[in-house]
């Protein structure tokens, strides 16, 4: 966990460090670039990952595991290398094991910085992303061992890191793909993606809380519009 938060810190301060050069530059040294603002969807394949269920993908368990999501955001750019995003994104996420399953409809908001080294808009516009974002999880549980179903909901605050690729055309539509890790940053009784661990009947306790965080993945095709002023 404490990898996943440097790397998002460096990421993070990187794109913030250029964009401070780029303010001092841009009254002498360089041409200026225009703002630029941005919409966009995309949907695709859902992976859970965690405590209920630690097969990766391409295993004989990923057809439990594997759901869909949709995502729309808005983005802001003032700078050509780097983009300020809000995202709102809707997932089915699913798990089993030969004691407990679930099944949870997803709701999370999450803000998001872009890192773009070969420039928005640009034909190898291939960009790496971080941020944070709040998971709102409506929870379908289902102990097997004990014969026993509940449903909750959980906030779990959770850290959004991955890679894409967009292609800009002349119009402004743009057509890309990218591929997502989300973090949980809990694993309690409290606040997890999968409802586990809990306590069975206020006394058994039925998984533990764990250092191993869970996980869900996105991959999907994303299509929008870009345009500057």
């Amino acid at each position: 966990m404490k990898k996943i938060l440097l790397l998002s810190c460096v990421i993070v301060l990187v794109s913030i460090s250029t964009f401070s050069q780029r303010r001092l530059n841009r009254y002498g040294l360089y041409v200026d670039s225009e703002s630029t603002f941005g919409v966009s969807v995309s949907s695709g394949l859902s992976y859970y990952f965690g405590d209920v269920e630690r097969s990766w993908m391409f295993s004989k368990y990923s057809g439990t595991q594997t759901n869909f999501y949709l995502q729309a955001g808005l983005s802001y750019s003032f700078w050509p290398y780097a983009r300020l995003k809000a995202n709102i994104i809707y997932a089915k996420l699913s798990g089993a094991r030969s004691s407990y399953s679930f099944k949870s409809g997803l709701f999370e908001p999450d803000f998001i910085i872009e890192a773009h080294p070969f420039g928005i808009g640009s034909p190898m516009d291939i960009y790496a992303f971080t941020g944070v974002g709040i998971a709102l999880s409506n929870i379908d549980a289902y102990d097997i061992a004990y014969d026993y179903r509940r449903t909750l909901s959980f906030a779990t605050p959770v850290i959004p890191l991955g890679l894409g690729y967009t292609y800009t055309f002349g119009s402004g539509f743009q057509l890309g793909a990218d591929f997502s890790f989300r973090f949980a940053t809990t694993d309690s009784q409290t606040s997890n993606l999968d409802g586990f661990p809990y306590t069975y009947n206020y006394t058994i306790l039925r998984g533990e809380a764990s250092r191993f965080v869970d996980i869900y993945y996105t991959f999907g095709v994303t299509v929008g519009y870009l345009w500057s002023f």
